[in-house]
């Protein structure tokens, strides 16, 4: 079986305008994971303080580079935790009712 790379996903999913999201780290979880694309494992990146846990959905856009070299980080606004490398498709919410505009997303990973 072939290794498979998450970071090379689609940012987007084929038949709707919704982003394609690995969660790296689940809502309710005070340790922040991190995917590694040579392992293929999401591995421990840090605990929080004790008492601390993370709000939200916490994750990666797959085929896109941010400034720092890894994909575009993402909070998933949910009401219900989901599993570490959880695939989500997700509706962009920009606020102040601008429209999401595919577009900007689609040329940042070259």
């Amino acid at each position: 079986m072939g290794q498979r790379n998450l970071i090379d996903l689609p940012a987007f999913q084929r038949t709707t305008t919704n982003l394609n999201v690995v969660v790296e780290t689940p809502r309710g979880t005070g340790a922040k994971l991190k995917y590694n694309p040579e392992t293929d494992a999401f591995e421990l990146s840090y605990i929080l303080p004790a008492g601390n846990i993370f709000p939200f959905e916490f994750g990666f856009i797959p085929s896109t580079l941010g400034e720092d070299g890894d994909p575009l980080d993402i909070l998933v606004l949910m009401d219900s935790p989901t599993c570490v490398g959880c695939i989500l498709g997700v509706l962009v919410y920009l606020g102040n009712r601008e429209r999401f505009d595919r577009s900007r997303l689609e040329n940042l990973k070259d």
